[in-house]
């Protein structure tokens, strides 16, 4: 399946002007343009960190360099997510602009709803504090 962007669709349109009439080619432009600044939601591809949590007893502890209990691993994720430009947007300036580069993100907001975002935990005392929100580094339209 081809991936289109707006901007890849605004060169062909500008490509093809010649062969249409001005009036065309305006109603063609102006439809782009209230793609672009439509608060509509976009599919949104943002990256966090996760942590999965598992035990390692003694006999396989040489798998985890002699390490053996209750450990975690951190897992780079990416998720794609629906959300408006000017949230999109939002997210890059705080990003940016924090001191942790990241920002907040929680899945329990509209469309978002019923993502899986952690493994279950393999320690049966460990809970997520908060399961459904994460700190995101890095977003980018699709």
């Amino acid at each position: 399946m081809a991936s289109w962007s707006n901007n890849s669709i605004m060169q062909k349109i500008d490509e093809l002007k010649e062969k249409m009439s001005d009036e065309v080619y305006l109603a063609l432009c102006d439809r782009m343009k209230k793609l672009y600044t439509d608060p509509c939601t976009i599919p949104v591809r943002i990256w966090f960190m996760s942590v999965n949590t598992f035990y390692v007893d003694h006999d396989n502890s040489d798998e985890y360099g002699g390490q053996c209990g209750e450990l975690y691993k951190l897992v780079p994720v990416q998720q794609i997510v629906m959300m408006s430009r000017c949230e999109m947007n939002a997210m890059k300036n705080m990003i940016d602009k924090s001191s942790t580069h990241t920002t907040a993100f929680s899945f329990n907001d509209r469309c978002n709803v019923n993502t899986d975002l952690y493994k279950a935990p393999w320690i049966s005392h460990v809970e997520c504090h908060q399961p459904q929100k994460v700190e995101v580094f890095r977003v980018e339209e699709i």
